[in-house]
């Protein structure tokens, strides 16, 4: 006999750290992140796209009020006295399509890994963090992935 059940058991939503669909691009030099991303992104402008990253500037003030200012052509500056917060973050992030992650600063779901000399070391402090990766890209002919 089967047990009467009210309502269907839902599959909860896949999420990543802060998005449903994130990777985290790691292993350059975040201006080398940077750009692939802001690159990658005018193919898929069909999307709804997000980079996350980490501030790189010095002496920032400590600030005391959240500033959400708009332009009427759609643009969005943020300037917020709350840290990160992964379940604001999944919120704020939840209307994109794919979020791309420095993953220098922060962890992604998936990994894109970028070999780069200059960043072995980058990539050694967070092997703990790389378990889904994508592809590898090697930014010179001379360097191999690792095995671990």
């Amino acid at each position: 006999m089967k047990k009467h059940q009210k309502h269907t058991n839902l599959v909860r939503r896949k999420n990543g750290n802060f998005a449903p669909n994130e990777i985290a691009v790691l292993g350059a030099k975040c201006g080398i992140i940077s750009d692939l991303v802001q690159e990658v992104s005018e193919s898929l402008s069909q999307y709804r796209l997000a980079y996350f990253d980490a501030s790189h500037a010095n002496d920032v003030a400590v600030n005391r009020l959240s500033d959400f200012t708009f332009h009427h052509q759609g643009n969005l500056s943020i300037t917020t006295s709350e840290p990160i917060n992964e379940y604001v973050q999944r919120i704020q992030f939840s209307q994109f399509d794919y979020v791309f992650i420095n993953g220098n600063h922060y962890a992604g779901e998936k990994q894109i890994i970028l070999l780069d000399p200059e960043k072995e070391a980058s990539i050694n402090k967070r092997i703990d963090q790389i378990f889904d990766v994508q592809f590898f890209v090697k930014l010179t002919d001379d360097i191999e992935p690792l095995n671990h």
